[in-house]
C-alpha cells in the first residue's frame, strides 16, 4: 500500500468520526435516543463516503460503481427500516408520531433510487429460454 492510498484511509476514516462525534454526543446527553444515533449513522456515513470518493479516488468505472454502491447501501438501510415500521413497527408509530402515510410517502420516494441503483450495479439480464422450434 502506498503513502498516498494510506492517507487516503486516514481521510475516510476522519470523516466517519465527523459524522459520527456529533451524534453519539446527543445521545450520551440523552437528546436522542441510540437507536436512532445507530439508524441515523448506518444511513449518513456510506452517503459521506460517497462524497469524500468523489474527489479523492481516481475517475473510472471502479469510482462510479464504489459511489453507486456507497448510495445503494444507504437507501438500502432506509427502505428496510421503512418496511420493517410499516410490517412490524408499532411501536415506532406511538413513540415518534409518525403516520403510516409518511412511511408510505418515504418509501415510494426510496424505492426508484433503490431499483435503479440494483439494476446498475446487478444488471439482470433477460436470457431467452430455449423452446423447441430451436431444437429443429
Amino acid at each position: 500500500m502506498t503513502l498516498i492510498q494510506m492517507m487516503k484511509l486516514v481521510i475516510f476514516s476522519a470523516v466517519a468520526s465527523m459524522c459520527l462525534a456529533p451524534m453519539v454526543q446527543l445521545a450520551e446527553a440523552g437528546i436522542v435516543d441510540w437507536q436512532w444515533v445507530i439508524l441515523g449513522e448506518a444511513v449518513g456515513i456510506p452517503v459521506v463516503f460517497a462524497l469524500a470518493a468523489f474527489p479523492l479516488v481516481r475517475r473510472g468505472p471502479s469510482k462510479d460503481r464504489l459511489i453507486r454502491l456507497l448510495v445503494l447501501t444507504s437507501v438500502s438501510i432506509a427502505l428496510g427500516f421503512v418496511v420493517y415500521s410499516l410490517i412490524w413497527g408499532g411501536m415506532i408509530w406511538a413513540g415518534t408520531g409518525l403516520t403510516r402515510a409518511t412511511l408510505y410517502f418515504v418509501m415510494i420516494v426510496l424505492t426508484p433510487p433503490f431499483v435503479y441503483l440494483l439494476r446498475q450495479l446487478a444488471p439482470f439480464h433477460r436470457q431467452r429460454l430455449p423452446t423447441r422450434a430451436d431444437e429443429r
